[in-house]
């Protein structure tokens, strides 16, 4: 299904929706248009679930540095955050294609955003929505909340993740141990 291909980049994507490989030639020209298509309107279909907003609110509010690592191209996952009036409380962006950046759930791009932060894994927490965001969070060292709403089309408990929410506010109680 597109749901849940939808958390792993746009090679996932295309294959889902077409059943074209990352490898097959007709692959770059229909990345390309896909691309071209979602970055005229990254964030149509979008809004954030209820309650994400007030989370983010009181996680600023505490003095948390708040960053974004995505399967997402940088300047999409940007206009995202802008269309969604949430670029204010996001600190650090990486995209698949920025600098030191892999698609997870290689934990490149999260070891990148923990440099920009100058910060080390025992003092961050990862929070996804996918078994591979939980796969690239435990490979950087950090400990990982998955959440109950978003992409992931299996139940989080299967993904061992450190936490689980059910709902936006309980992230502000978690403290990984």
């Amino acid at each position: 299904s597109l749901r849940a291909a939808s958390g792993k980049g746009s090679p996932a994507l295309v294959l889902a929706a077409l059943g074209i490989p990352k490898d097959d030639p007709r692959y770059p020209p229909l990345k390309a248009e896909f691309l071209s298509y979602y970055s005229e309107m990254p964030a149509a279909r979008s809004a954030l679930f209820p309650g994400i907003a007030a989370m983010l609110a009181s996680l600023c509010k505490q003095g948390c540095r708040i960053g974004v690592v995505t399967n997402k191209p940088f300047a999409l996952a940007e206009r995202v955050l802008r269309a969604l009036s949430l670029a204010e409380e996001i600190q650090v962006l990486i995209g698949c294609d920025s600098p030191g950046a892999a698609l997870k759930p290689r934990p490149d791009s999260l070891l990148t955003a923990l440099k920009r932060f100058d910060a080390l894994p025992d003092e961050a927490v990862y929070i996804g929505d996918s078994a591979s965001d939980c796969t690239a969070a435990h490979a950087a060292g950090l400990p990982c909340a998955l959440v109950r709403w978003g992409y992931m089309p299996e139940p989080p408990e299967s993904a061992t993740p450190d936490f689980i929410a059910s709902v936006p506010s309980d992230l502000l109680t978690w403290r990984p141990a």
